[in-house]
Order: structure tokens, then sequence, then C-alpha cells
């Protein structure tokens, strides 16, 4: 394959001017241009695009920081985010943080580096004075589920605190009174701010928040199962709020293991909506956010920003929607 040099040497002129034909510079001859434009058909010289964007400063591609891959709401981020920055002519280099801040602070320094354009960083654990520095050095930097506040970082949420309130409140209006949630991290803000929501709806309904119906992990199958399992063992109830469609997963296995039936014997509502919510069975009732949107609103937000453009709202808040389907029964 031939490179830039190649095609120097067999028009006779210096690499740089190669480089300033390919890049449609003004200060070249007619004379040593048509020579140039010769040597590259007569060689097939394919420039590399990449070089040219790093030239002007560009490379168009944007990191996208995300605590797991495998996990289907994240995977559906990933899929909007790829979708908008394909429409856009960017790619998408996707960095796993384990929410990890040293690893966050090591991929931001991707920015500093211009080896991306700018920077995603999903639900992350990086503390407020690590991300001054993106602030000081104006770095195009979109936050997921985080905000800063008094800060110019444009974020991206989902009401959280509304969406769960809507889980619990459907199963209150059924008729459920006694209801264990086991919540994801409350180090997160989708963790906290669904806390935020289950208190929220019990307080409307003169409900006390019973501390023994609670249990806080990860959003995952292992932190469902467990949770339910130590909670049925000393403590009854009728319903379970999961914190998200995974943990209701483990519920569900649970349950199954304790010989006991959803709904039947136990109603559960989810958060997310993930595509393995409508198979499951029965097949989970559950909070849908926006996932998808979100990704793909985080890509056209860190684009405007790239180019320097002026958004009104730093903040976007994406609304949750209740989708029900057959595992929450009415004790009425």
């Amino acid at each position: 394959m031939a490179t830039i040099i190649d095609v120097a040497k067999r028009a006779g002129v210096s690499v740089g001017t190669v480089s300033n034909v390919i890049n449609n510079k003004v200060n070249v001859s007619q004379e040593k241009r048509e020579r140039v434009l010769k040597a590259i058909k007569e060689l097939n010289f394919q420039p590399s695009g990449t070089a040219r964007m790093l030239k002007r400063g560009r490379t168009n591609s944007i990191a996208l920081l995300i605590p797991q891959i495998s996990k289907p709401f994240y995977s559906m981020i990933i899929e909007g985010a790829e979708s908008a920055a394909s429409e856009n002519g960017y790619d998408l280099i996707f960095c796993r943080t384990h929410r990890d801040p040293k690893i966050e602070e090591k991929f931001l320094n991707l920015i500093g580096e211009k080896r991306v354009d700018g920077v995603i960083l999903v639900s992350i654990e990086i503390d407020d004075k690590a991300l001054d520095v993106v602030q000081e050095n104006k770095y195009p930097v979109v936050l997921l589920e985080r905000h800063i506040n008094n800060s110019n970082i444009p974020s991206i949420l989902i009401d959280n605190q509304s969406g769960a309130f809507k889980a619990v409140k459907y199963l209150i209006e059924l008729g459920h009174r006694d209801i264990i949630f086991i919540n994801g991290p409350t180090t997160t803000i989708p963790g906290m701010m669904r806390l935020k929501g289950y208190i929220e709806a019990l307080s409307k309904y003169n409900l006390p928040f019973n501390k023994d119906l609670y249990r806080e992990g990860e959003f995952d199958i292992n932190n469902g199962y467990k949770g339910i399992t130590e909670i049925l063992k000393n403590h009854k109830a009728t319903a379970v709020f999961a914190g998200s469609d995974t943990i209701a997963m483990g519920v569900f296995n649970g349950l199954q293991n304790m010989g006991l039936r959803v709904p039947e014997d136990i109603s559960v509502i989810g958060f997310d909506d993930i595509y393995l919510a409508s198979m499951l069975n029965p097949p989970l009732t559950t909070i849908r956010q926006p996932a998808f949107e979100m990704g793909y609103k985080a890509v056209e937000v860190l684009i405007d920003t790239i180019n320097g453009k002026n958004r009104n709202e730093t903040v976007e808040i994406l609304e949750t929607e209740l989708i029900i389907r057959k595992s929450c029964k009415s004790l009425y």
C-alpha cells in the first residue's frame, strides 16, 4: 500500500507539499499540484482521513465511559449512542469503568491528549473536583445519570424519583401495603432517587418506611436473589419493587426456589423495561426508562458542545412510563 512518502518521491516534491494538496491548501503551484494528483492516481494512494482530522484538531471519535457493557440497560444506551454517532459521522469508543473513579479519570485524559473529541460519562463515581478540570479546560463532556450543581457541564437524567413513585403507587392502589424494595447502590443517582420515590409514595399513602423490607446492592440478578431470600426468611410481604429489571429477574429466581408464585403469592414490579422483561414468566410489569433515547440524545448534545453551540438548558430530564403486564395482582 502506497504511503504519502511514496507519493512525494513519485511527484518529486516534499511530503509537506503532498499534505498541502490533500488538504486543499492554496500555497501550492498548479504545476506541483498536478504532479501530486497524478502520483496519487498512479499509486492508488488513499489519504488517511484520521490523519487529516488530527491535523485539523479533530478525530471524529467519541468516548463512552460506561460501568458495564453487558448489562441490558447499558446496552440500550450504547445502541442509542451508536446510532447518533453513525448518523453524524463519528466513531464511538467504549470504555468499561466498573465504576472505578481512577479508571474514569484516566479516560477523561483522552480529551486533553486530543485522542477523542469528547466524552460521555455514564453513572460515574468520579468526584466533582476531578470534573472541575473539565470545566476549567472547557472539555466537551456530557454526563448521564449524574449532575453537578452550579456546573455548565451538560447532564441528561432520567426522572428516577417519579418513576419509583409510579411503581410503588401502582402497587399501593392494588391494595399492597407491605412492599419490599430491593435497590441498587444509593451512591449512584438512580439508586438514590429511586429510594426517594419509594419513600415518597409510602408517605403519600401514610405508610411507614420499614427498613426490614429494604435491601441495597448492585443492579444485578444476585442482589435480587439474595435480597428476596433474606427478607422473606423473617418478614412477610405481598409485593416487591425491584430497582431494576435485572434485580427483578433475581427476585423471580429466589421466589421460585421458595415455592412462591408470581403474582398469585407475591407481586413484582421492575424498573427499566429491558427487552427480557416481556419474556419472563409471567411478563414483568415495570417502569420503562428511555435508555436508547438517552444514549442518542447524549451524542447529539456532545456534538453540539464540540462544535461550540450554546444550549439553553444544561440539564435535560427524560420521563418514565408505567408498563403494565402480568406480574402484579390486585388484593381487592
